[in-house]
C-alpha cells in the first residue's frame, strides 16, 4: 500500500499514513468486507503515522449494498414490486426504493422523507432504507462537502442509533475536520457495538497519535493488531512509531521487525528499522 510522507513539527520521522474505511455488520459479528482507504491530504501527523486513505467505492462494496438492499426489500412486508400493491404509499415506497437501489441518494432521501411526513405507521418499514440512503449520500459527500455528510451522517443515526457503520463514517469525516474529540466519540460508540472490527481501533490510534495520547494511541493499536488486520505490517508499524515517540527503544524496534517479517518489501518499515538502528548504534 503507498505510503505518504508527511512532516509533523516537532517530530521528523514518518507514520503511515493509512486510516481505514470499510462496511460492516451492525452487531457484534465479524465485519463484511476489508476497509478500504481515506486520504487525509496535508495532515499533519506524527513522524508519518498512517491516517485515512480511501480508494473509489470497488465492486465489493457495491455488491455488499445491492445485497443490503435486497435484504431490506426481502423483509419487507410491503410487495415492493407487485403490481397489486395498492395500499396507500406503496407507489412512493417503490419509488424511493428503486432510487436507493439505484444509487440515487439525494432522490431516495426526498422520497423517504415525504413517505415519513404522509404515511407514518410506515415508518418503522423506512427506518433501515432511509437510513442507507443518508449514508450513501454522505459517503459521496464527504470529500467535497464534509459538513454537509456529517449533518446526514447524524441524521442516520438518529434513526438507527445502532448503526455501526454510521459511527464509524461519523469518525473518519470527524477525523478529516480535525474535530477530534468527536471523532473519538464516534468511534468509541463504533467499537461498543462492535468490538471485532480492527479498522475502528485503528483509526482510533490514529485520532490519539494526532492528540499526543501516545498511550491511548498505543493501547488502540495493540487491539487493532490482536484482531489479525490483512494490513498488519502498517499496524505494527505506527505501533512501533509510537512507542519509540514514548522512548520505548526496545519495544519499537521489535515491532517494526515482526512488520517486516510481514511485509519484508514494506519501504516504510524498512527505512524507520535503519533510522533506528543508526540512532541505537552511536
Amino acid at each position: 500500500m503507498a505510503t505518504q510522507w508527511l512532516d509533523f513539527l516537532d517530530i521528523g520521522r514518518t507514520l503511515s499514513k493509512n486510516i481505514r474505511i470499510g462496511f460492516m455488520q451492525d452487531n457484534n459479528e465479524a465485519p463484511l468486507a476489508v476497509s478500504h482507504k481515506l486520504g487525509l491530504p496535508g495532515e499533519a501527523t506524527p513522524s508519518g503515522l498512517i491516517p485515512p486513505e480511501r480508494t473509489e467505492t470497488g465492486l465489493i462494496t457495491k455488491l455488499l449494498f445491492v445485497s443490503l438492499v435486497a435484504a431490506i426489500i426481502l423483509a419487507s412486508t410491503i410487495p415492493v414490486f407487485s403490481a397489486s400493491a395498492e395500499a396507500p404509499g406503496n407507489v412512493a415506497y417503490q419509488k424511493a426504493m428503486l432510487a436507493l437501489i439505484n444509487r440515487q441518494f439525494p432522490e431516495a432521501i426526498s422520497s423517504f422523507a415525504k413517505l415519513q411526513t404522509s404515511y407514518p405507521a410506515m415508518s418503522d418499514k423506512i427506518t433501515l432504507p432511509y437510513a442507507e440512503a443518508l449514508l450513501g449520500h454522505a459517503d459521496n459527500l464527504r470529500k467535497n462537502d464534509p459538513k454537509q455528510a456529517i449533518v446526514l451522517l447524524r441524521k442516520a443515526l438518529q434513526l438507527d442509533p445502532r448503526s455501526v457503520r454510521a459511527h464509524f463514517q461519523l469518525g473518519l469525516v470527524l477525523t478529516s475536520q480535525k474535530d477530534y474529540v468527536a471523532a473519538i466519540e464516534s468511534y468509541q460508540k463504533a467499537i461498543a457495538l462492535n468490538p471485532k472490527f480492527p479498522d475502528t481501533f485503528f483509526n482510533l490510534g490514529f485520532v490519539y497519535a494526532v492528540s499526543k495520547n501516545y498511550a491511548k494511541a498505543e493501547e488502540m493499536y495493540d487491539q487493532a493488531i490482536a484482531l489479525k488486520p490483512d494490513y498488519l505490517d502498517e499496524a505494527l508499524f505506527n505501533l512501533a512509531i509510537i512507542q519509540d515517540k514514548q522512548n520505548k527503544k526496545e519495544q519499537s524496534l521489535a515491532n517494526l521487525k515482526k512488520a517486516l517479517t510481514v511485509n519484508p518489501k514494506n519501504q516504510s518499515v524498512q527505512n524507520y528499522l535503519k533510522k533506528i538502528q543508526g540512532v541505537s548504534a552511536e
